[in-house]
Formats: structure tokens, C-alpha cells, sequence
């Protein structure tokens, strides 16, 4: 549906991913900072990926993937994000 009521859900979605995602990324920055720089391309994200070990960093990198996959769902007429 459309309406108020529906956009105003849809923002308050939003936001609360994208919260997600920044408290996601302050936490991976505690082990592996520099995201912004691997962002450049496949190589630098892979590199930054590496460094990354165990079950406690896939969770981490999970539920992250996770916030970032509804966010992208719930704004899919939103190219910039």
C-alpha cells in the first residue's frame, strides 16, 4: 500500500538500517580498519575481507550483510543508496 502511514514506516525502516549498518561498520573498524579505502574495488574489499577470522567475525560480518540487504530492499527506488 501507499499513504502516510506507509511512507512513514517505510522511512522509519530506513533508518533503522542504516543505523544498523553504522553500528555494524564501528564494529568491524575495531578489527579491521579502513573501509572506506577497500571500497575502491573488488581487490581492496577482498584484502580487506581477509582479515577477517573465525565464527565471532562471520556473525559480525553476517548480520552486517544482513542490515545492508534490507536497506537496499526496503529503498530499491533509491539508486544512491
Amino acid at each position: 500500500g501507499t499513504g502516510p502511514t506507509w511512507d512513514y514506516h517505510k522511512r522509519r525502516a530506513e533508518q533503522a538500517y542504516g543505523r544498523a549498518i553504522w553500528y555494524g561498520l564501528q564494529l568491524l573498524e575495531q578489527t579491521a580498519p579502513g573501509f572506506q579505502d577497500a571500497t575502491k574495488n573488488s581487490d581492496t574489499m577482498k584484502a580487506w575481507l581477509a582479515q577477517f577470522e573465525g565464527p565471532e567475525d562471520a556473525e559480525k560480518l553476517f548480520w552486517l550483510g544482513y542490515a545492508w540487504m534490507g536497506r537496499v530492499n526496503i529503498a530499491k527506488e533509491r539508486p544512491e543508496w
